[in-house]
């Protein structure tokens, strides 16, 4: 692998065309969209709660160590209002 890092000319990957990779996000999504009991009731998310979410999420990304934990609790208050 090393050597693949170092010399790419030894190492041939043959270049997928856009369209096949597009057709076969779209075969997925298709597949998917037939599964049964593809939607779930979920309740409205209230004005507050998106913003909980994302400064939890924030605070997950930014911080380290112990504190990183009530970036948890902040998703979790989100999500219950």
């Amino acid at each position: 692998m090393g050597d693949a890092l170092q010399n790419p000319k030894k190492v041939r990957m043959r270049p997928q065309p856009f369209y096949l990779k597009a057709a076969l996000t779209i075969w997925v999504a298709q597949h998917v969209f037939a599964l049964p009991r593809d939607v779930w009731a979920m309740p409205r998310l209230q004005p507050e709660g998106l913003p909980m979410i994302s400064l939890g999420g924030l605070w997950l990304c930014l911080w380290r160590g112990p504190w990183r934990r009530w970036g948890v609790v902040a998703i979790a208050a989100g999500l219950t209002t």
